[in-house]
């Protein structure tokens, strides 16, 4: 398997050059509107949505302190003058200049980062990576200095994810190692997790060598069990249900599609029961196209293949359910393009080499319901040629 290239809807992801997506065996490529007659392996999938679980303008109102009914000691208005001089700043380098100077103090660091953030939005990428390490390492600061403080490092984590998503600059192996951190010392904090998760995904999703090396680095500090332990710690949803419940089960199946991206990852996957994490967030949310989606991308990556890791991975799937949870989200989720496109790629991948998955996917009419579903979705090339890759690989087995 290797650390080859991710794909979304067939183009390269990460600024790599573009690639063919769907390939067939040497000489056996079939004539158009065909079925192959030989087994197919849906490639490695990355999305790049733009999905945030909440706003910093939303955060601002949810945590605005109330009004206070004691008049204002002196210290209390200094720091409630502070706050305003750091919302009214216009100038990135003035917040970084107040969050260096003021980090000791948890209002005006949250007021720091949140304009930090704001201001970011106006700037253009070499403005950003100009900014960028000198704001990220004030923010460790501050978070490191406030270490028994999880709102902190919540609006921490919730910034580094957003900036690493626009910026190479906020990709770090020390940025990695902040994530890590802040999820160890608050594991009770759902919406902290969730960020510490999306984080992750957005510093390892690409597959540049760059990012290569990050993935690497990133399952050497224990990312991956990080990650793993948040979404097991929360997967019970009659205690923990809720948005940011939901949000930390979709991030932490990204999260692990993102770092699993060679053999020696994969394998660690299995032997940390992320597929059996992926597929009790999947159970937990039955009618969430963003976690079902999130959750049959990872399963298609960990399963991608035929190396003996993925080979585990597939057995690994089976035995944890992972056949009927995507037989089931299909049909659950039967007229969403984005859901049966990876529907379909996770379980043409889980049954290629995995006698016990395709017969259980061939009790279960997988093929009927990916028939149906070329028909549904005439339109859509990535549907089309998923549920046609599900369809052959099934074909192979019951012959």
């Amino acid at each position: 398997m290797g650390a080859s290239q991710s794909y979304h809807d067939g183009e390269a992801i990460g600024g790599e050059e573009a690639a063919e997506s769907w390939t067939y065996p040497e000489g056996d490529e079939p004539p158009a509107g065909t079925l192959s007659e030989h087994p197919v392996n849906v490639p490695r999938t990355n999305r790049d949505d733009k999905r945030k679980p909440i706003s910093f303008s939303q955060k601002v109102s949810a945590n605005a302190p109330a009004a206070m009914e004691e008049e204002p000691s002196p210290e209390d208005e200094e720091e409630l003058m502070m706050v305003l001089s750091v919302m009214g700043a216009t100038d990135a380098n003035e917040v970084v200049h107040m969050l260096k100077a003021h980090g000791h103090n948890p209002a005006i660091t949250e007021a720091c980062i949140t304009r930090g953030m704001q201001l970011a939005t106006t700037l253009g990428a070499k403005e950003m990576g100009t900014l960028a390490t000198p704001f990220l390492e004030a923010m460790f600061t501050a978070m490191d200095f406030h270490d028994a403080d999880a709102n902190v490092s919540q609006w921490g984590l919730s910034a580094l994810a957003d900036l690493s998503e626009k910026a190479e600059e906020c990709r770090s192996v020390g940025c990695l190692h902040a994530i890590v951190q802040a999820m160890h010392r608050f594991p009770a904090a759902t919406s902290l997790q969730a960020s510490g998760c999306r984080a992750l995904y957005n510093q390892c999703h690409a597959m540049t060598k760059k990012s290569i090396a990050r993935k690497e680095a990133a399952l050497a500090i224990g990312a991956l069990v990080t990650v793993i332990s948040a979404m097991e710690r929360f997967g019970n949803r009659e205690l923990f249900g809720g948005d940011d419940e939901e949000e930390l089960q979709l991030w932490g199946c990204a999260a692990i599609s993102s770092l699993t991206a060679t053999e020696s990852a994969v394998e660690r996957a299995v032997h940390a029961h992320a597929i059996e994490a992926v597929i009790c967030a999947m159970k937990a949310h039955p009618s969430s196209v963003q976690v079902f989606s999130e959750g049959a991308a990872a399963l298609s990556n960990l399963c991608h293949g035929m190396s003996p890791p993925s080979l585990m991975a597939k057995a690994a799937a089976f035995e944890a359910g992972g056949v009927p949870s995507i037989v089931l989200g299909l049909g659950a989720l039967e007229s969403e393009e984005q859901a049966q496109a990876y529907g379909f790629g996770a379980l043409a991948n889980m049954v290629r080499g995995c006698s016990n998955a395709t017969e259980q996917a061939l009790e279960m009419k997988a093929d009927a319901i990916a028939k149906a579903a070329l028909g549904r979705f005439g339109g859509s090339s990535s549907v089309q040629k998923k549920a046609k890759a599900l369809i052959t690989n099934l074909k192979v087995k019951s012959k």
